[in-house]
């Protein structure tokens, strides 16, 4: 939440303002009629938030109850929240996000340096708190994404 409240991710999902809510739900959705299971939220912080108990069986791994709070739903935050990638050979792995969205690097530059953009803005509810406006310079910008290139 941005206004510095307690959220609840899932690991490595976040909402950065590449698209807009609610044109692309990202984990937030549910799983589709033709699996097993239709309706149930794709998010593993959110499947815990609505069953608590009855979530070690559905998450797997040896899910252990004791080792993690259960999140408030109204606590968990990812509406339009998409897998986060490394980094490694990133100059050679464009177009860039979940979407192809953007087609350069210096464009991923642009849009973390406008804190996540026009998108951004209609996300904000829900926009990882580490999005924020950058205030990059030209000169500061052309650095940062000819760094990814060596």
């Amino acid at each position: 939440m941005r206004n510095g409240g307690s959220r609840t991710y899932d690991n490595d999902f976040y909402n950065i303002g590449a698209s807009p809510m609610p044109e692309d739900l990202g984990v937030v959705g549910s799983e589709p009629e033709v699996l097993q299971k239709p309706g149930r939220p794709l998010s593993e912080s959110k499947l815990y938030a609505l069953l608590g108990s009855g979530a070690p069986s559905l998450l797997g791994n040896g899910f252990d109850l004791s080792k993690y709070v259960q999140p408030k739903i109204d606590e968990v935050s990812v509406d339009g929240a998409f897998k986060t990638p490394g980094l490694r050979n990133v100059d050679l792995i464009g177009p860039y996000f979940h979407n192809g969205s953007k087609a350069t690097l210096m464009q991923v530059v642009e849009h973390y340096n406008a804190g996540g953009g026009a998108v951004g803005a209609l996300n904000e509810a829900d926009l990882h708190p580490d999005i924020q406006p950058l205030n990059l310079e030209e000169e500061g910008k052309k650095p940062l994404s000819a760094s990814c290139l060596r």
